[in-house]
């Protein structure tokens, strides 16, 4: 249980390590702005390689706190708002509802647009329509939410499969790691004779 938890503890400090990397560069390099969003997204994840969810929603706070510190409040909103928040609302769904997308993908509609319209209430809905007018966007708000909403139902599938391919390749790993620390532990002659072939 220790040695579980050490390294709950760990994979939760590398990912806010790369989360929080994201983050402030994505602040610094406008032009890929949204990639390392995303990216924030998908190293959040590290933690749910062994199942802790614990662990994924205290990096998620460690991560926003220090990306504030690091960079602005607006800054910040996408990631708690979407992609930091959405990598969480995406687990939870695949744990306890897995299979069941009568009731998740309208869960993840729901908390797409609320997302979103809490960021642009916070950014103020006219800013917000200046940044996108400046960039050739001069759509209604509607159809940002229809096409916001359409890119994060994809790059939520594209988390579940990132998920399953980490799970694979790493949970495994983990586990043989921690059970051989804990026959060390116990004395497990096997384990301790140095001459043993």
């Amino acid at each position: 249980m220790r040695k579980q938890l050490s390294y709950e503890i760990a994979i939760s400090g590398i990912s806010t390590a790369l989360a929080v990397s994201c983050i402030v560069l994505s602040f610094y390099l406008p032009v890929m702005t949204l990639t390392f969003y995303a990216l924030s997204g998908i190293v959040l994840m590290l933690p749910l390689i062994v199942e802790s969810l614990r662990g994924v929603i205290l990096t998620f706070l460690a991560s926003a706190i220090l990306g504030f510190l690091f960079t602005n409040y607006i800054a910040i909103l996408p990631f708690i708002f979407i992609f930091g928040s959405g990598t969480i609302v995406m687990y939870i769904c695949e744990k306890y509802f897995n299979k069941k997308l009568y009731f998740s993908i309208p869960v993840k509609i729901v908390f797409i647009n609320l997302a979103l319209f809490g960021i642009y209430s916070l950014m103020g809905f006219e800013q917000i329509a200046g940044v996108l007018a400046r960039i050739g966007i001069n759509a209604m708000y509607i159809w940002i939410a229809l096409i916001a909403t359409t890119i994060y139902l994809a790059y939520d599938f594209l988390l579940q499969k990132i998920l399953h391919y980490l799970k694979r390749r790493m949970s495994k790993l983990l586990k043989n790691r921690i059970n051989n620390d804990k026959n060390i532990g116990n004395g497990d002659p096997d384990d301790n004779d140095p001459f043993d072939n």
